[in-house]
């Protein structure tokens, strides 16, 4: 039972190799090797997207802002944990860069156009908690500054889960195809910062619990994009790749407490985010 056991052990950890090198050949940089922090150097004044510009009170255009939103600040925290354990870099410094500028943009056309005086107080918090993690993610990586960009992170997403249900008041209460996707988009996000901050000491019952909790949202989220009525077979098709993609990668997530498999985890949700923006691109209706 012994020998059983042990080679059984050993074609797991084989299979998890080869699939680690096969996403390594596919999607890997050249190099893998990173320089220690300060994370960013950028220009405040240069924004990448021309959503500054943007001024509405069309609720249904907000609410994907906001959405949006949710997603950044997720991101911004997961890059930086990558960043400072030297795991693909310059990959994380670019998504960060532009995550950080999308953040600044969105904020400034929720605060223009939505007008309710306990919204537009959230909203200004939210900017300004915005700002300091900014200044704590030019510094130099300690783990209390990694404590508050993790504690920035989820600010921004309660207080962002905040202002889409104020702007749902005035929405259809069915979830479009969009709202779905960009609901697993989140998940995946966050699936990918509680993992990293795990393996970067914040082994907390918290980070496992909330970590396992996206699993079993993702895993639902799946069911809910498929109940949709699809716009053409080649968004199908996208689904069903994501959906196959998920269930080898959900082993890895699970697999958190060894903390082996960081670069796939980096690696394999990019992956399904490109399946997520797929679907939408394919979307004739979006």
């Amino acid at each position: 039972m012994l020998i059983i056991s042990l080679v059984n052990s050993l074609s797991v950890r084989l299979m998890q190799v080869c699939f680690f090198l096969i996403l390594s050949v596919c999607f890997f940089p050249e190099s893998l090797t990173a320089e220690p922090l300060p994370l960013i150097t950028m220009d405040e004044e240069k924004n990448s997207t021309s959503l500054i510009r943007l001024k509405t009170d069309d609720g249904s255009v907000l609410l994907k802002y906001a959405k949006k939103l949710q997603v950044q600040s997720q991101i911004i925290a997961k890059d930086y944990f990558y960043i400072s354990q030297g795991l693909r870099e310059d990959k994380a410094r670019v998504e960060i860069e532009e995550s950080i500028k999308d953040t600044d943009n969105i904020l400034s056309i929720l605060i223009n156009s939505i007008k309710n005086p306990e919204m537009q107080n959230l909203l200004q918090y939210l900017r300004d908690i915005h700002m300091e993690s900014k200044g704590v993610l030019k510094e130099n990586y300690s783990k209390e500054n990694a404590s508050l960009v993790i504690d920035y992170s989820e600010t921004l997403y309660e207080g962002t889960q905040s202002i889409i249900e104020y702007l749902m008041k005035d929405t259809k209460n069915m979830s479009s195809l969009y709202d779905d996707v960009m609901q697993q988009k989140l998940i995946l996000q966050r699936i990918s910062k509680f993992y990293i901050a795990y393996q970067a000491g914040f082994n907390d019952e918290t980070i496992f619990r909330k970590l396992e909790e996206s699993v079993r949202n993702f895993e639902k989220g799946l069911k809910s994009i498929n109940s949709h009525e699809f716009a053409n077979d080649e968004q199908e098709f996208a689904s069903v790749r994501l959906a196959r993609y998920w269930s080898i990668s959900k082993k890895f997530y699970e697999g958190m407490e060894k903390g082996e498999l960081t670069l796939i985890v980096f690696v394999s949700t990019d992956h399904m985010m490109s399946y997520l923006d797929n679907i939408l691109k394919l979307e004739v209706k979006y």
